[in-house]
Order: C-alpha cells, then structure tokens, then sequence
C-alpha cells in the first residue's frame, strides 16, 4: 500500500507549490480541492522562498566558474612571493645584501625560508609582510630587490587578493542565502501538509486507489513500500527520481568542486 511522503529536497518543495499554484490558475474555485486561503499563503511564501534558491544557486554557480581563476592567480601569487625570498636570501648569501634586512620582512636569519604556504592566510601574511618590508628598506636607502621586483610580485599578488576577497563574497552571499532557506524551510513544509491535508480531505470519500490517483493530479506524491511496487509503477517511479534529484545532484558536484576553494 504506497504511502504519502511529503517533499525532501527544495526542488521538490517548490514543485509542490507550483502544481498548486497552477490549478488555481487553471481551474475555478468550485473545482479545486483545497481553499483559497490556502493559496494566498503560497502566494505569499513561495516566490520568497524560490528567490533565496535561485540565489543561493546562482552564487555557488559563480564561485564554481571562477574557481580555476582563482586557483591559477593563487598559484602565480606564490610563485611570485617565492621568488622573491630566493633571490632575497641568496643576495644574502652572496654579501651583496646584510642579514640584517630580514627584520625588515618579518624574518630572522634561522627563520627566513621559503615558505610551503599550505593554505592562503599564510601567503596573505608573508605577501603583505614581503610588499611594506620591501617598500620600507628602500625608504632606509636600499638598493631594490630585482627579478622580481617588488612591483611585479605586488601585480600578481594584488590580482590573488581581489580575487580572494570576490570569491569571500560569493561564499558569504551562499552562506547567508543557505541560512535563509533554512529559516523559511520549517514553514513552507507546514503549508505543503496542510495543503495536502485538504486535497486528501476533498477526495477521501472516493475508493483509496482513485483518491491516491486524484490527489496525484493536484501533487500529492505517493511511494510505495520496499517490494510492494509493480513492475510498471517501478519504472515509472524511477524515472521520476531520476528527474528530481538533477537539480541536487549538479549541486552536490559543484559542492565538491568547491573543496578546493578557499579557507576563511
């Protein structure tokens, strides 16, 4: 006996809604199961809901798209910095610069190396350190530090921290749409049982396959118990699956790409 089963994903949530939404359109008041009442609550509820979506979405999609950018300017950014405390510490070694211009960088001469930078706070850190050490050593009458210079290292490590703050801001809009949705979650599940509850209620007097039938019609979904589906409700059953969980699915994927991205 296939049991009602109210939404699980948004993508369902908002279908839900929209079927009933769109009877109420296509239909007259006489003709539908459920209350007006009912539907302005929708109305009310469901485009706010669908905008948190469609932005969350839109905000995970761009942070995605921008991910190989993001992943590159981080890469020349390090290369960069890298360079800079070689050829730093080798001009040390050389005696064309004293080992006291490490302090001017944040260094020690037992400390100065260069860095693995594991993650980005670190090259932020060094990076920004590297630009002021450098800036103020030749304000104290030394000679620039050349290939490359700190101009060039500035460039490429300027471009790493628009790029950084950008993607912070897409993060934050997804993390901030993300609450959001949560927050109305709780609330679009109560009108969708109500909602249904009035749907049964109106056909209830009919046999249980053709209320279950009828009230289909109007987006009450139904499944049926592990080994109580016939073969051609199975088919049909996973087909519709199939088409429900592409929204999640692609989302999941995009989630996954973005364990690469950045740490705040």
């Amino acid at each position: 006996m296939p049991y009602r089963r109210l939404p699980n994903t948004d993508t369902k949530r908002l279908r839900a809604m929209k079927i009933a939404l769109d009877k109420a359109e296509e239909l007259p008041v006489f003709k539908l199961p459920f209350s007006m009442g009912i539907i302005q609550r929708i109305k009310t509820l469901n485009p706010n809901f669908e905008k948190h979506i469609i932005l969350q979405r839109e905000s995970l999609k761009l942070q995605v798209e921008k991910q190989k950018e993001y992943s590159d300017l981080y890469k020349k950014a390090k290369t960069y910095v890298s360079h800079f405390i070689q050829v730093m510490s080798m001009a040390v070694i050389r005696r064309e610069l004293r080992p006291d211009i490490y302090k001017f960088y944040g260094f020690t001469k037992q400390t100065v190396k260069v860095p693995s930078f594991k993650n980005e706070n670190e090259l932020l850190e060094i990076g920004h350190n590297l630009i002021a050490g450098e800036k103020e050593r030749m304000l104290h009458g030394g000679n620039p530090i050349t290939n490359p210079t700190i101009a060039l290292v500035n460039v490429h490590f300027e471009k790493f921290v628009s790029t950084r703050r950008y993607q912070k801001q897409l993060q934050e809009n997804y993390q901030r749409c993300t609450n959001d949705i949560s927050v109305l979650r709780p609330e679009v599940d109560k009108i969708i049982q109500l909602l249904w509850n009035e749907i049964e209620s109106h056909f209830s007097k009919l046999p249980d396959d053709e209320k279950r039938e009828m009230s289909s019609i109007f987006g009450v979904e139904y499944v049926f118990r592990r080994g109580e589906r016939p073969e051609e409700e199975t088919d049909k059953e996973n087909t519709k699956q199939e088409e429900e969980v592409i929204d999640d699915n692609n989302q999941k994927e995009d989630d996954s790409q973005l364990q690469y991205s950045i740490s705040f």
